[in-house]
């Protein structure tokens, strides 16, 4: 395998689509599937973290990418609905989606949290302050979007600088879109 970053993406599809595709069975669909894109080797689980953690463990220093079986994208994150100002640019909105997204985190989850609670992931929806907590990140998304199916989302890891880890370096995933607000 190769490690150029710039053909994660179709080096992934080509590894699922000949090597983990014809191996799936349908009691697989929404799972997910990391691929250590160098190597081939990959881990499969509804849990995420557990399917990274084990293929970390593998390969240390592994450059992932991941897909959700039986789905086009790996996560859903609302409806791509912002909170955005007229005027501003998407960028904007992201920040403003950050921004709001970090202060019902620190105002009115966080007091809530218990020792346990490290390593869960937290879904908000920024524009009502309802969420959802798991250590199965899938299943707290599908929940707050069973109850908002409109959410515009915002995530968290309790107790982590990132939601995800990909590779050697984090990386922050928060949906961005918009409808302008006056």
């Amino acid at each position: 395998m190769t490690d150029h970053k710039e053909n994660a993406e179709e080096i992934g599809r080509a590894i699922y689509k000949s090597k983990i595709l014809p191996t799936l069975q349908p009691e697989d669909k929404g799972k997910i599937v990391h691929i250590d894109i160098r190597s081939g080797d990959y881990e499969i689980d509804r849990d995420e973290s557990a399917a990274m953690t084990r293929l970390f463990a593998r390969r240390p220093h592994a450059y992932t990418w991941a897909k959700r079986v039986g789905h086009r994208a790996v996560y859903y994150m609302g409806a791509g609905y912002g909170v955005r100002v007229k005027g501003e640019s998407p960028s904007d909105d992201a920040k403003r989606t950050e921004e709001i997204g970090r202060a019902i985190y620190k105002s009115k989850i966080l007091p809530t949290l218990q020792p346990e609670d490290k390593g869960k992931v937290v879904y908000i929806d920024v524009r009502s302050g309802d969420y959802e907590i798991d250590s199965d990140e899938s299943a707290a998304m599908v929940r707050l979007m069973e109850r908002r199916p409109h959410a515009y989302t915002w995530a968290e890891r309790v107790g982590y600088p990132v939601v995800h880890f990909m590779g050697m370096a984090g990386a922050k995933f928060y949906s961005v879109g918009s409808v302008d607000v006056e």
